[in-house]
């Protein structure tokens, strides 16, 4: 049993890897769409959340085609929408309810106590669809608390003016121009999907063998090889996109393999074992929640094996008594594999890994045998998220 302690400090030591949030850099780009605008368009509701990568406090400039038209901050976040408190308005006319826009996200703005460049608090504002929860009152002085906003009141920094706003807009086109699949690539993986919504995975993969043997020649027998293994693991995925976990998912599983096969001397060998566990994914490229698309991840299992070791010797060509051993032990795996999820929560998956299970066994003389089994496995299974 040291050895599975050692297994599990790895496993921890495992889980406590750093893994960096995900949220939007200084000048990051995102495609959004306008849901909803205040009467007097200093607040405003976009179609970009926490699945986006955008966090509260958060500050960006909304651009068009023809150069900045407002910076905003966010005051207000939910996994597919953000509510922003718009703190220039530059041009008016362009912010309006399903409009397509680009947000770069830019540096803080200073504190300021000047009243006249506070963010807005309007009450007219703070309503954008009270029928919403995602949309409710949003006063800026308490739902805001994050640094260097301290207070909902800001202003622009000095030297920041539209000469500087039109070179950020001149690059930001220069950039669309050459990699415009870049850009969409990045928008698209970040983009949400009903999967970001359900915590549970259930995922199972059968494989089945059956063969007859006979035997003819000096020693006449009948038999078969019977091979079953079954692999049934539930998944726990975490749903807040700006935890470090967030690529990380806790797995328990079950395994049960079956083999017995016929000698040509007919004798018969079985050896049935269960595998009991708790095992992790990483998942290294894509977010978890992607659909129709690979999502490649890191796993690590470890656990307690029962196993049943028995033989029935043909009495034709043996005296020795047929025998039947209960043992057990632990198993750990390390591996690689591949998700791909559909639309509909179905899914499919690949697994590879190198397997180490360790059986121990009490002999009738008050000895013990141990038996090491180790090499690689290749599992196909499909899952449903729920």
């Amino acid at each position: 049993m040291k050895s599975f302690f050692y297994l599990l400090i790895i496993l921890l030591n495992f889980s406590l890897i750093s893994f960096k949030a995900f949220s939007l850099e200084i000048d990051e780009k995102l495609t959004l769409r306008i849901l909803k605008v205040s009467e007097t368009k200093k607040t405003i509701l976009i179609n970009r959340g926490i699945e986006d990568g955008l966090n509260v406090g958060d500050h960006a400039k909304f651009f068009l085609t023809t150069g900045v038209i407002a910076r905003a901050v966010v005051v207000k976040v939910s996994p597919v929408r953000s509510v922003w408190s718009v703190y220039r308005l530059v041009n008016p006319e362009s912010i309006t309810q399903d409009r397509v826009l680009n947000l770069k996200i830019s540096s803080p703005v200073k504190v300021t106590d000047d009243p006249t460049k506070a963010l807005n608090t309007n009450p007219d504002d703070e309503e954008i669809d009270p029928a919403t929860p995602e949309t409710l009152n949003i006063p800026v002085d308490e739902s805001y608390s994050g640094a260097p906003v301290n207070t909902g009141k800001v202003q622009a920094k000095k030297g920041d003016t539209e000469a500087s706003d039109q070179d950020d807009m001149s690059a930001l086109e220069d950039e669309q121009s050459a990699a415009p699949a870049k850009i969409e690539a990045r928008t698209t993986k970040a983009k949400y999907t009903a999967y970001g919504q359900h915590q549970w995975e259930l995922m199972g993969g059968l494989n089945l063998q059956t063969l007859g043997i006979s035997n003819t020649g000096k020693s006449s027998s009948s038999g078969n090889m019977n091979s079953m293994n079954f692999l049934l693991e539930v998944e726990r995925y975490f749903l807040s996109r700006t935890s470090w976990y967030y690529d990380l998912s806790l797995v328990g599983l079950l395994n049960y393999q079956s083999l017995g096969i016929t000698s040509v001397d007919g004798h018969k060998v079985n050896n049935n074992s269960l595998d009991v566990g708790l095992g992790m994914h990483w998942h290294v490229f894509e977010p978890q929640h992607t659909t129709n698309k690979p999502i490649w991840f890191a796993l690590l299992y470890l656990g307690l094996s029962f196993t049943n070791d028995s033989s029935a010797l043909n009495v034709a060509t043996t005296s020795v008594p047929n025998s039947s051993l209960t043992g057990g032990g632990s198993f750990f795996s390390v591996g690689a594999g591949m998700k791909y999820n559909l639309t509909n929560f179905w899914g499919m998956r690949i697994l590879a890994d190198v397997y180490r299970r360790q059986e121990v066994y009490s002999m009738s003389d008050g000895s013990e045998s141990t038996k090491t089994m180790l090499g690689p496995r290749v599992y196909c299974a499909v899952s449903y998220r729920f």
